[in-house]
């Protein structure tokens, strides 16, 4: 078996991407491969395929799961949230639900893929993905700038400036830039676009880092009591 996973298509509609080992596709709200955009019921990233060994994979970085079918064989895996699972054939069916509506797309490989295993095995080594967390610094940090948000969800909430979060949290001001671009590091190495590019926005990567956390649940208004303590 070769240790290249080969090229994968993935094809939503009109809408075709071609990926090559190295490289990675996330979809969902807001994602690569946008679904749905006006689907709030769906989270801006349900998942994300990325390739390790011989075999593609899909992350689930959501809270619902994730189904995928061999469209030859018929059998079906289960990619459960904060995990991942090997496509169970050369052409995969994946499907997700937000709130009640269905969605459906194709993953297309060019290389024979070896059947989804609940052991994740990738050549002699046992893929196991790492869950994206946030330590105390960084929870802070995340509550400082989705705090409108969180304390008014139905409203339209601006982030508060960086100048305005530094002085919520009391902390100086280049503990804050360096902190929020570590935080933002570690997103993008999750496969989480958009928040550490050269010359990026960065409104718009701490909207996308505040969104993230609410969205994976790893901050809620239960939270926002740290602020004070």
């Amino acid at each position: 078996m070769s240790d290249d996973a080969g090229t994968l298509q993935i094809e939503f509609f009109d809408d075709i991407r071609r990926l090559e080992p190295g490289e990675s596709l996330s979809f969902g709200r807001s994602a690569d491969l946008v679904l749905d955009e006006d689907n709030r019921n769906m989270h801006r990233i349900v998942g994300t395929f990325e390739a390790h060994g011989p075999s593609w994979w899909v992350r689930n970085h959501g809270k619902s799961a994730i189904q995928l079918q061999d469209r030859q064989s018929k059998s079906a895996a289960v990619v459960a949230p904060g995990t991942a699972q090997a496509l169970p054939g050369a052409e995969t069916i994946i499907r997700v639900v937000a709130g009640t509506t269905p969605y459906e797309f194709a993953a297309k490989s060019s290389a024979a893929l070896p059947s989804g295993s609940t052991m994740r095995r990738t050549g002699e080594e046992t893929y196991v993905p790492e869950k994206f967390s946030l330590n105390e610094p960084e929870t802070l940090l995340v509550l400082a700038l989705a705090e409108p948000i969180l304390r008014e969800p139905m409203a339209k909430s601006k982030l508060p400036s960086n100048k305005a979060a530094i002085q919520r949290l009391g902390w100086r001001k280049k503990q804050f830039e360096r902190k929020l671009d570590y935080v933002c590091e570690k997103l993008s190495e999750h496969g989480i676009r958009g928040v550490h590019e050269p010359g990026g926005n960065a409104r718009h990567r701490r909207r996308i880092l505040v969104e993230y956390c609410i969205d994976e649940g790893l901050i809620d208004p239960s939270d926002l009591g740290l602020l004070d303590g």
